[in-house]
């Protein structure tokens, strides 16, 4: 078994209390941000909530505060993550802007 797959059992088999404990907390607010950003192109009526469903509805005051919430999240963070991950973060949030627009119209 590789080191890899010995850390992936290792991880399948912790509390949700000591995966957390194990992550720092740049490490939590990039899986919020993450999280959002999912929660925000639900919102937006763009991706369906559950596998499977036909059925996509539109909130954008959901939408909106997802977006802010990256934002806010985004601040505290950009100096603490890779430059490629900051970038990432910028282009979703650049996508999920545009799109709201668009969805507003």
């Amino acid at each position: 078994m590789s080191e890899k797959e010995v850390n992936e059992q290792n991880s399948q088999n912790m509390s949700p209390e000591e995966a957390m404990a194990k992550m720092s907390s740049y490490d939590v607010a990039s899986t919020m941000i993450m999280m959002l950003a999912q929660k925000a192109w639900i919102s937006l009526g763009l991706i369906a909530p559950t596998p499977g469903a036909t059925e996509m509805k539109k909130d954008l005051d959901q939408a909106k505060f997802a977006i802010d919430a990256i934002s806010a999240v985004y601040e505290l963070l950009k100096d603490k993550v890779s430059h490629e991950e900051s970038s990432q973060i910028q282009a979703m949030l650049t996508n999920l802007r545009l799109n709201f627009v668009s969805s507003n119209k």
